[in-house]
């Protein structure tokens, strides 16, 4: 819809509008947002996919009950951020998860933010990009020593795989930080992390 070419996509984007308001409700709902916080303050990055969703519906929707809850959530994952610039997962920092919270936060900032949300963040968000960006090298590779979730075998993926550096996620916030911070130096990184072999 927004980029004009909706119109042979219709009746499924109306079959699916009033699922997706549902199940942004139910998110926001007290109970279930109670029981997403604790998991929430563990894994800082899923302050931003949640308060990425509710914005992003609310904006659909034109539910302002939405679009708050989705503020107030990307408000307490901002306040989580480390002084040096990264958002704790699970006690300490994670480069792979910096850059998924990232590309929700980018997301939310370009296209579902206020203006004044916008300002708020902005410095925050500046600072993630730095410290995701002091994790990778001049050739691409993205630094995994300290990681507290991937590339030393300290979790297993849904497939039960050991959960590597997602160069795909790094790229993808690298990417989308040049198209909506407007900042040159991005695209270098996006590219060198794309075409780099990338750590266990």
């Amino acid at each position: 819809e927004a980029t004009g070419s909706g119109q042979p996509f219709a009746a499924r984007i109306q079959a699916i509008r009033p699922r997706l308001h549902n199940a942004a409700e139910w998110l926001a709902k007290g109970k279930n947002a109670q029981a997403a916080a604790a998991q929430q303050d563990i894994y800082s990055s899923r302050y931003m996919v949640t308060g990425y969703a509710l914005a992003a519906t609310a904006r659909l929707s034109g539910d302002s009950a939405l679009a708050n809850a989705g503020e107030d959530t990307i408000r307490r994952g901002l306040a989580r951020q480390h002084a040096s610039g990264y958002f704790p997962e699970r006690g300490g920092f994670d480069a792979s998860f910096q850059a998924e919270a990232l590309v929700y936060l980018l997301r939310y900032f370009d296209h579902a933010a206020t203006a004044d949300m916008r300002r708020s963040s902005e410095p925050a968000l500046l600072r993630a990009l730095d410290w995701l960006e002091s994790r990778v090298s001049s050739r691409g590779l993205v630094q995994i020593t300290g990681n507290t979730r991937t590339g030393a075998g300290q979790e297993r993926d849904r497939t039960g795989q050991r959960r590597r550096i997602s160069a795909v996620a790094v790229s993808r916030a690298f990417g989308l930080a040049r198209t909506v911070m407007g900042a040159s130096k991005f695209e270098g990184l996006a590219k060198a992390v794309a075409t780099a072999r990338q750590p266990g």
